[in-house]
């Protein structure tokens, strides 16, 4: 696939006014950024190997996804720790974990990130309210851990773990 594959279907979304989500890494999401999607999935990895940004630090991230923000990326979601994540938005920035026993009864991360950007595709076109699409997205990703098969099992129980995902605003 050429690098620039994502880039140029971002682009003809743009022009169709339809909102692009997008989890990738490497040189596609590189060049997908300067296209400017609606919501971003990093990981670590991502930004440590193919854009050598520092990520020691809480601090490092939020560097880093105010500036993709301030590049006209709306939403950005950013691993942070095991199953954590770091919401840049435009009402704020959010870091949004489960608890221990969540962590305790997790059984696979096979699709969690999918799960996740599914979950706030859903919040978004729901027009929910910034902090409970961001818990609604994380409970996505937890209910998908909860079980061996990809997927979660029905909104019902994502809807049972909203209320355990913890979201602290920090900026």
């Amino acid at each position: 696939m050429p690098q620039d594959a994502y880039k140029d279907l971002i682009l003809h979304c743009e022009e169709a006014k339809v909102p692009v989500f997008i989890d990738a890494s490497g040189p596609a999401l590189t060049a997908a950024l300067e296209a400017r999607p609606m919501v971003v999935k990093f990981n670590h990895r991502f930004l440590l190997s193919t854009l050598g940004y520092p990520m020691g630090s809480l601090d490092d991230i939020l560097n880093f996804v105010s500036k993709i923000h301030d590049n006209g990326i709306e939403w950005s979601v950013t691993t942070y720790g095991t199953v954590g994540n770091i919401f840049y938005t435009p009402q704020g920035i959010y870091l949004v974990d489960i608890g221990r026993e969540e962590k305790e009864q997790m059984v696979s991360l096979l699709a969690i990130d999918d799960a996740l950007m599914a979950g706030l595709a859903v919040a978004l076109l729901e027009e929910m309210d910034v902090e409970l699409a961001v818990r609604f997205a994380q409970a996505c990703a937890l209910e998908d851990t909860l079980h061996v098969r990809k997927g979660i099992r029905g909104r019902s129980m994502v809807e049972s773990l909203v209320p355990k995902i913890m979201v602290e605003k920090l900026a």
